[in-house]
């Protein structure tokens, strides 16, 4: 080593030239590496993301766990599950006057917030209270035909029930 240094001295030319050249390389193939394992997780991760956004069965999963429904009729009985079957013990319905019900939903475990309730067929005012222990009371009293849209006469009302937790 000694000798490449008095060697470099009579040449006049800068000390490890070939030494430098072989680190700025070396930094360079480190920030390229670098680079291209940055951009190629991010296209994995995209592809993975992509693959379970276009998957029907994930998507299912995924609104069963966010937005638990159920559809159900007048008569109580359950036409429709969208993942809030599991969540509900019981459904009982009842008629108080000609167009008004009482609806009780009878969850399995505590619900904080009162569940969501809509008819589907025709318009009511619904209020809801809490019952006994977990259950929610809802009483639905139809809307006059002057107020709301007249729709056709179906044989039995449709209720869509979604859980919030």
């Amino acid at each position: 080593m000694t000798e490449e240094k008095k060697q470099a001295k009579e040449n006049g030319s800068a000390p490890n030239v070939g030494a430098m050249l072989k680190v700025i390389y070396a930094m360079v193939g480190v920030i390229v590496f670098l680079f291209s394992a940055y951009y190629g997780l991010n296209s994995y991760i995209d592809s993975r993301i992509d693959s379970k956004i276009h998957n029907a069965d994930f998507l299912k999963k995924l609104a069963r766990s966010v937005r638990p429904s159920l559809v159900f009729d007048e008569k109580g009985s359950i036409l429709a599950d969208m993942g809030a079957v599991p969540l509900v013990t019981k459904i009982s319905v009842s008629k108080v006057q000609n167009d008004s019900f009482k609806i009780i939903v009878s969850p399995a475990e505590y619900l904080g917030m009162e569940p969501m309730l809509e008819a589907l067929d025709d318009p009511y005012v619904i209020r809801a209270e809490r019952g006994q222990q977990f259950d929610w009371v809802f009483y639905l009293a139809r809307l006059p035909k002057w107020v709301a849209e007249t729709t056709p006469k179906r044989d039995r009302g449709r209720f869509r029930l979604e859980i919030i937790r």
